[in-house]
């Protein structure tokens, strides 16, 4: 049985397996906040499940999908202790899970993985970076992570050849991110751009180039088809970021 969340979010749900009391508030609480700044018309369906222990103690996962009007969130693992690390994990999935919902505002999402999660994950990033401590999430640990998991990537050859979860993941946050930040536009403002487009690599590089100039597109075009395997990952993030790769 569904049964409604205990908060102000009266269109979230939970089912039998009950996450912590502390995670329904801050999962209610936040999605109000989260969704007032992406400017959706409602707080969309939460299901929020937490599936029990794993084998390891003290692990958190996550497992967390979105449409257009639905989120299902569950967990994983010791989420008993409220700490700032599982409140950070929590939000920033959130803020990510939000940030599908409103890429679904725009239509069908057409485009490859790289790109729907690369924009999903800087959108969320940017969204906790203006949020600030009154959401309590870590826009640097989400970026410091995927930078992490995209120098994993960059090590396994040409990103364009690739079908991971470290390359879709963490190199596309950090192309969509540097773009953003190249620009001076926001992950929103370039997503939308891109999402008036047929939402190819090409129309991604077309919109790179009208936002954050000629030498960032290109050197976008190279981050995504040259082999840096042999390279530090850390400095080819640095080039893209400066337009110089």
């Amino acid at each position: 049985m569904l049964a409604l969340l205990p908060s102000s979010l009266a269109n979230a749900t939970r089912a039998d397996h009950e996450p912590p009391a502390w995670i329904e508030a801050l999962i209610g609480e936040q999605a109000e906040v989260l969704t007032g700044m992406l400017g959706l018309p409602r707080v969309p369906f939460i299901e929020l499940v937490h599936m029990g222990p794993t084998d390891i103690p003290g692990e958190r996962i996550i497992d967390a999908r979105a449409t257009r009007d639905k989120i299902w969130i569950d967990l994983h693992g010791d989420w008993d202790l409220q700490s700032v690390s599982a409140r950070q994990q929590l939000v920033g999935n959130l803020a990510h899970e939000l940030a599908h919902v409103w890429q679904f505002t725009l239509g069908t999402a057409t485009e490859s993985r790289f790109f729907h999660e690369g924009f999903a994950e800087a959108i969320a990033i940017d969204l906790l970076t203006q949020c600030g401590a009154a959401c309590g999430g870590s826009p640097t640990t989400l970026l410091t992570t995927q930078s992490s998991h995209c120098t994993e990537a960059l090590q396994m050859g040409a990103l364009i050849a690739q079908r991971t979860e470290l390359a879709d993941y963490g190199c596309g946050t950090i192309l969509m991110h540097a773009a953003a930040t190249n620009s001076g536009s926001s992950p929103r403002d370039l997503y939308q751009a891109f999402a008036a487009t047929d939402r190819t690599e090409r129309d991604f590089l077309a919109v790179a180039e009208k936002f954050a100039g000629q030498p960032f597109a290109n050197s976008a075009f190279t981050f995504l088809h040259n082999d840096h395997s042999v390279v530090p990952g850390q400095g080819v993030m640095r080039r893209l970021r400066s337009a110089k790769l």
